[in-house]
């Protein structure tokens, strides 16, 4: 079991921007992080960018046996608008199984995985410049090509995603972002 806990002055992993506010985060984790069943439960609170009140939780299940692994994880933000408390749900299930390629080859793993995920309420800026808001499931079957014997280290991804929307965005027909589409991603970590 390991338990983290940190202070940060962003808004979270897909917030870029800093802010002058501080965030307390913590994380809690139970399970082998290379084999077996994990359970981990994680919180972050305080602020975001404009300066409302933010609280978000998730909780995610994983297990690993060998070439397998099952990821799975809920998530719930709640931010506080003036008396309004606006709720995102986010849920996903990531299912993948590595098969190791002959030396020799252009990749050391050949990688397929299947993953749904939903969000609702999920609000972004559109290309309009205005707030919108959809609710979404999606299913990603993909295929990924490890370039290296680390896995999730460098690898070429090859994606089909498909949505299934709810209350589409005002901007639908000209965002790329919610299209059903094929995705050639190049992924490094350094």
């Amino acid at each position: 079991m390991t338990c983290s806990v940190g202070v940060l002055n962003g808004a979270g992993i897909n917030e870029n921007a800093w802010n002058r506010h501080l965030n307390a985060i913590g994380r809690l984790d139970i399970g082998h992080e290379h084999a077996g069943p994990r359970f981990s439960a994680s919180y972050m609170g305080g602020k975001n960018a404009l300066g409302d009140r933010m609280d978000m939780w998730g909780i995610e299940l994983s297990y690993k046996n060998g070439p397998v692994i099952v990821e799975s994880e809920f998530a719930k933000r709640y931010l506080d608008l003036g008396g309004d408390v606006d709720i995102m749900t986010a849920a996903v299930v990531n299912a993948m199984y590595f098969f190791r390629l002959p030396d020799n080859i252009f990749a050391k793993t050949i990688v397929p995985q299947l993953r749904w995920d939903m969000g609702e309420n999920i609000k972004f800026v559109n290309l309009r410049r205005a707030m919108d808001s959809f609710d979404t499931h999606r299913v990603t079957v993909g295929l990924c090509f490890g370039l290296t014997e680390r896995v999730v280290q460098s690898e070429v991804r090859l994606n089909y995603e498909h949505y299934f929307l709810d209350g589409k965005p005002v901007d639908y027909s000209d965002n790329p972002l919610l299209q059903n589409k094929f995705t050639v991603e190049f992924f490094a970590r350094f």
